[in-house]
């Protein structure tokens, strides 16, 4: 198990990693996924219950700190939580091929796909927001057990 951080607030959370199995393309430009990180954090809506926060990755990473995130040159990742009930909250996208350098929040038509052996996240089509155009359709093993 690998120590990473969460958020600047947030104290030290062990995450899980795995390989990934997929692509982001953003902007015309591929690059492969190859790295998955999860880890459980509280649901910022309802403190009783706990999301999972999934982070796929062109590289290994130190760190799960969004801000961190942000300033890693050349990273290309997606970084997801997903409620208890399997609801997509919140996704980042990190790519130097983004217009104007900066992640773009919120890339909605997201679905999470779970199965027995493994689980899927995909766009379906190329989508345009704030002027860029992008897709990605990554798998992965699960890393962490089911909500209870």
């Amino acid at each position: 198990m690998l120590l990473l951080t969460l958020g600047g607030s947030l104290a030290a959370q062990p995450a899980e990693h795995g390989p990934a199995r997929g692509t982001v393309t953003v902007n015309g430009q591929t690059v492969a996924l190859r790295y998955v990180y999860s880890m459980r954090a509280p649901n910022p809506f309802d403190r009783t219950k706990s999301d999972m926060r999934l982070v796929f990755a062109d590289r290994e990473l130190a760190t799960l700190d969004e801000i961190e995130l942000g300033r890693m040159a050349g990273l290309n990742a997606i970084d997801v939580r997903i409620t208890h009930d399997s609801r997509i909250i919140g996704c980042t996208l990190f790519s130097p091929h983004l217009r104007g350098g900066r992640p773009v929040a919120g890339i909605g038509m997201q679905r999470l796909d779970q199965r027995r052996l493994g689980a899927r996240l995909w766009t379906g089509q190329p989508h345009t927001y704030a002027g860029n155009v992008y897709a990605y359709d990554v798998g992965f093993d699960p890393l962490l057990k089911p909500f209870s």
